[in-house]
């Protein structure tokens, strides 16, 4: 999963300080994310490995 986001400011600081939040959310839960920190770099979520639900 990937993510890219926009400060409404369109700012650098504003953008990295969102990054940042949504960094935080994934990791929380154990998920690895990949991001550099870098306001022009999408936020991934790996691996995530999409399956379908099991009916049962």
């Amino acid at each position: 999963m990937t993510t890219i986001t926009k400060g409404d400011d369109c700012s650098p600081d504003t953008t990295a300080s969102i990054g940042r939040e949504i960094v935080a959310a994934p990791r929380a839960t154990g998920l690895p994310v990949e991001w550099n920190g870098d306001p022009r770099q999408a936020v991934t979520v790996v691996p995530l490995d999409w399956r379908e639900r099991l009916i049962g």
